[in-house]
């Protein structure tokens, strides 16, 4: 693989002279710190200086075509030198990288009448909304901001989406969880909690859906939520429309960051409500989203517009279709129940009922309820979704998935009025289980119908799971969203025929008979090139797993290597065969050439006019579209934000690979970290080993790359 891979530039390196064609304001960017508006305070306890930094810009400044700008590259430094942690290490190509990728962020920092935004393309693209911002790449944009020092810029990109005309589900976007990652770093509680409505408002227009190119977006009746590959910006990919794994693994990240958020609130009612959506979804992924063959995660497919939703053979008022009803005089307006006995414990995870309501003396309840007995008595099932009484549907109620040998439906019956059931199924492991129960009610009797009425009917099986392993079945991790038990898929990250490549990881399973590196049909396809965003979100997810799982199925080895390839990928070789620091949109796993790029490129000579509706071939320049210090701060060195004042650093690095490394001026929690790496102590000056000083006290030490904490003061 070193063949393949270019050797680092030198640092002293310099090219004089830029084309320029500015297509912004000439005018200095006016950001306010919200903190340590004296710089010389901040510095005081440095280890590193901005040196290096200014070396790096520099360098940058002077081998870039500068096409676009909003902060503009003579003012990059400054900009960088107030606002950014930096970073030293041995190897050059991570160390260069880094400070690739905030000089080119810095580019994406745009002034607006509405505050300052984050973009992801520079030139402007016909599909982008207000400001030419797209949410495709929001949560990574989060999880990297979060680090700047001046966090006005990412409190106005937070309003700009919610209150100033950003439409954040014009894409999936998990907007909640980026807003508490944030906050886990930059610790701004009341501005958190003043967008709390916001976030839930956003979260249930997810739940109701809605229609797009011929599709319905949303959550569906099964509780999974349904998009296109287009609307997580994966077009053509091999997985196809369905209930994917990006959308839904979202919900569940925005729904446990919204019960948190709740609790900063102290609405305990809204917590609780979120924590029972995420307890339901995760159950969903699990059952309904696991190849248990294939050992993976992967897409199930449904219907892009459903006739109806919910659609039934008969309708609530349905005479003559076999019915239980709670019909004695003496006691309606009671609660009654119905329930199901297994001769073993069934894995229960969803139920449905559609009512019975004949407009007269039989009504839906006013209520209804679920419980289990798993040995020791009825209690009520956990994560329970919204239970519904509409008509001429099923209403469907998922939950916790739990080991139960009976299940018990209690409803409240309308004072004066009884209520009636044509059909009441339970599901475990997606099948309807109700037609092998023992069947009960509170009572029946001649006007009560049958208790076979409950159980006679049946539920049409999920179809099957496609049949790919692509690289967004990992993403789960990146919420921590699995139980123990799932980490199998992740040894195809590191499997030739899996995701492994030079300029990797691959988007789709090599092994597939689909997989395709194409430079015909559309310049972003999603069936077998490397993606920054994907691995971007699969590093992130594999630092959660090594930090939070108990596994041996991939180790630090497998981050770094991992992370090396997404760094050593950060490069374009030009026309004259200058090698140069570059971000794109898609690689070429096998080669590292830029696939878009080449092809607008392409266009340019042949179809001038469509490579300029396509956004122009310089359209992927300096694209932001992933993370990478993010990985270097949370991952590499290991600095785990948390919500406490409790310091946690456990780096990936493997041991006896680096003699050194330094994260400095660190804005955390209102103070200034400093993480530290010296092997033999010599290159610091601070002693062997692990160091973690906060405010340029130490704090928390190892001999070792172990994991450390401190509190700070």
């Amino acid at each position: 693989m070193n063949e393949l891979i270019v050797s680092t530039i030198a640092l002293a390196a310099l090219m004089a002279g830029t084309n320029t064609l500015a297509k912004a304001s000439d005018a200095p960017q006016k950001l306010t710190p919200t903190r340590c508006d004296n710089m010389a305070d901040e510095r005081r306890n440095a280890v590193l200086t901005t040196d290096k930094l200014a070396a790096y810009v520099d360098r940058f400044n002077a081998d870039d075509e500068e096409l676009f700008f909003n902060i503009k590259n003579k003012d990059a430094f400054a900009f960088l030198e107030k606002h950014i942690p930096l970073f030293e290490c041995p190897d050059e190509d991570f160390e260069r990288t880094y400070y690739f990728r905030w000089w080119t962020f810095r580019k994406h920092v745009k002034s607006t009448p509405d505050g300052t935004v984050i973009t992801q393309f520079l030139p402007d693209v016909g599909w982008a909304g207000k400001y030419n911002t797209i949410p495709c790449p929001g949560g990574y944009t989060y999880y990297e901001g979060r680090w700047l020092h001046d966090q006005k810029i990412m409190n106005d990109d937070s309003h700009f989406w919610l209150r100033k005309g950003g439409n954040p589900r014009s894409y999936s976007f998990p907007i909640a969880d980026a807003f508490y990652a944030r906050n886990l770093v930059a610790h701004h509680d009341a501005f958190l909690i003043d967008l709390l409505p916001d976030l839930i408002r956003n979260y249930e227009a997810w739940e109701t859906g809605w229609a797009w190119a011929q599709a319905w977006i949303g959550q569906r009746d099964n509780g999974l939520f349904y998009t296109i590959c287009d609307r997580e910006g994966m077009e053509v990919s091999i997985s196809g429309d369905g209930f994917r794994l990006p959308l839904n693994s979202y919900m569940y990240g925005d729904a446990k960051a919204i019960a948190e958020i709740a609790r900063m609130a102290g609405n305990v009612q809204e917590a609780e409500r979120f924590e029972k959506k995420a307890a339901a979804l995760k159950g969903l992924i699990q059952d309904k989203l696991w190849d248990e063959e294939a050992q993976f995660f992967k897409v199930l497919p449904g219907e892009r517009k459903p006739q109806a939703r919910q659609a039934v053979s008969v309708r609530s008022d349905g005479m003559k279709k076999e019915r239980h009803t709670w019909w004695k005089k003496e006691r309606l307006g009671q609660e009654e129940w119905v329930q199901y006995t297994w001769k073993e414990p069934k894995r229960l995870s969803a139920a449905e009922v559609l009512w019975f309501a004949d407009g007269g003396g039989c009504a839906t309840p006013e209520n209804w309820r679920l419980q289990v007995d798993e040995g020791d008595g009825f209690k009520a099932v956990a994560g329970a979704t919204a239970y519904g009484t509409e008509l001429d549907r099923f209403n469907r109620v998922t939950f916790a998935p739990v080991r139960a040998k009976a299940i018990r439906l209690l409803a409240q019956t309308p004072e004066g009025l009884s209520s009636g059931i044509l059909e009441w199924r339970v599901f475990a492991d997606d099948t309807n289980v109700a037609t092998e129960a023992q069947t009960e009610a509170s009572y029946t009797d001649v006007y009560g119908g049958t208790l076979k009425a409950l159980n006679d009917g049946d539920k049409q099986p999920d179809p099957p799971l496609r049949d790919v392993k692509e690289l967004a079945g990992l993403i789960p991790w990146h919420f921590n969203l699995p139980d123990p038990g799932y980490e199998a898929g992740w040894k195809e990250l590191m499997d030739p025929q899996g995701f492994y490549a030079p300029y990797g990881p691959t988007f789709a399973e090599q092994r597939h008979p689909r997989f395709t590196i194409s430079y015909e049909g559309h310049e972003c396809q999603w069936n077998g090139p490397s993606w920054p965003m994907a691995t971007s979100s699969v590093l992130t997810g594999l630092a959660n797993l090594l930090n939070n799982y108990d596994q041996n199925v991939i180790g630090k080895e497998g981050y770094f290597e991992t992370l090396g390839i997404y760094t050593r990928s950060h490069q374009l070789k030009r026309e004259d065969g200058k090698v140069v620091p570059w971000i794109d949109e898609n690689l070429n796993p096998f080669t590292g050439d830029w696939i878009a790029r080449t092809r607008l490129h392409e266009w340019a000579e042949t179809r001038p006019d469509f490579e300029k509706a396509k956004g122009g071939k310089q359209r992927g320049k300096d694209y932001n579209h992933s993370s990478y210090n993010d990985l270097i701060i949370t991952g590499l060195v290991g600095l785990r934000p948390r919500a406490d004042d409790v310091v946690e650093v456990y780096p990936l690095l493997p041991e006896n690979t680096w003699d050194y490394f330094c994260l400095d001026n660190v804005l955390y929690h209102g103070h200034i970290l400093t993480i530290i790496w010296d092997k033999t102590g010599e290159k610091y000056g601070r002693g062997r080993g692990l160091l973690v000083l906060a405010d340029g006290k130490e704090i928390a030490s190892s001999s070792g790359l172990s994991k450390i904490s401190g509190r700070l003061k």
